[in-house]
């Protein structure tokens, strides 16, 4: 929940970031350059050892850019409809599409993830969560 609460505030106040400067792809440019500095500084006041160029040659190619792809794709999207729609519509999409895929994701064990047959209850549960973003969106 803490994790949602961050996504949320930072999404809402990059949007507004977005509004500002009426650029979501260089508001999403600037957002991934801060973090790498915020990142950066966390793992040297830590110091947390890089893993080492054999570990790094393990990891397929796709992993390396389509992670990066899809999180720009996406961010940039959620940074350009924040000011045009707002963080419970905007919030409400994002959720049920994360729900969505990672049931499907889930059930195959895509990504190496653990299998979790997709149950009665689970769909019921997407149901619901369909059924609320409904009610979010609909309501002026």
């Amino acid at each position: 929940m803490t994790a949602g609460i961050a996504i949320a505030l930072q999404s809402s106040m990059s949007g507004q970031f977005s509004s500002i400067i009426r650029s979501p792809s260089w508001t999403s440019l600037v957002i991934y350059l801060t973090s790498s500095i915020v990142m950066s500084t966390y793992l040297l006041i830590t110091k947390t050892r890089a893993p080492s160029l054999e570990t790094l040659k393990l990891v397929p190619s796709h992993l390396w850019f389509m992670g990066a792809f899809l999180s720009v794709f996406a961010l940039t999207l959620v940074y350009w409809q924040m000011p045009k729609i707002g963080v419970a519509r905007v919030m409400t999409g994002v959720l049920t599409g994360q729900l969505v895929i990672s049931l499907i994701a889930a059930h195959y064990g895509w990504f190496g993830l653990p299998v979790t047959s997709l149950t009665a209850v689970r769909v019921g549960g997407l149901v619901f969560m369909l059924v609320g973003l409904v009610l979010i969106n609909g309501s002026n």
